[in-house]
């Protein structure tokens, strides 16, 4: 279970921290049929300069694409001083939330024509299944908005202006996730409390 209090933003007078669910899909957990992998990610965002990020030792993460983009020296990740690293950071993960929810969205349309076509034991089962998973990531999404709220409410001078315009769009992008969120957890409650 994921308590809300453990995630969040938190503002020190030299550095800020960032705490939030980092989930995604990976071929490892396709191979033993899991919804996604979930793990814990802090983002300390510790002067103009510098980011630590600190990640569950799971084998993998959603930072390829920022690898990438530092790698090729692409876009602004090069320019820009750390803040715009941490916000793209935390927007790798929001856009992961996305994907994840999309496979979901995927499994619960076949869940639901098996429930029409043909009921049985182990299609209820996996609705329970995806009841508890919803919930789960319903849990673990809701924080990430309140974190971007309070980091764009910060006066730090860790975080520039220019930051603050990209903070905007990770939290409209938050916002859509938690729509989504709701619509499957709405969807299935109906559909749960049918069967």
């Amino acid at each position: 279970s994921v308590s809300q209090s453990r995630y969040g933003f938190e503002e020190y007078d030299n550095y800020l921290v960032n705490i939030m669910r980092m989930i995604y899909e990976d071929e490892e957990c396709k191979s033993k049929n899991e919804m996604y992998v979930s793990e814990q990610l802090t983002i300390l965002l510790m002067n103009k300069k510098t980011v630590i990020s600190f990640q569950e030792a799971n084998g993998g993460d959603v930072f390829d694409i920022v690898r990438t983009r530092i790698r090729q020296g692409k876009g602004r990740i090069r320019k820009n001083s750390a803040d715009y690293l941490a916000y793209c950071l935390i927007d790798a993960v929001v856009d992961s939330y996305f994907e994840v929810l999309e496979h979901f969205g995927d499994e619960l349309e076949k869940m639901e024509d098996e429930l029409v076509g043909n009921p049985k034991n182990e299609t209820i089962r996996k609705l329970h299944e995806m009841k508890r998973e919803i919930s789960y990531l319903r849990k673990s999404v809701w924080p990430v908005r309140d974190m971007v709220n309070n980091i764009e409410r910060s006066d730090s001078d860790l975080i520039s202006d220019s930051t603050f315009v990209y903070l905007r769009d990770a939290q409209d992008h938050i916002i859509r996730v938690i729509d989504t969120v709701e619509f499957y957890r709405d969807l299935i409650g109906g559909t749960y409390r049918d069967w």
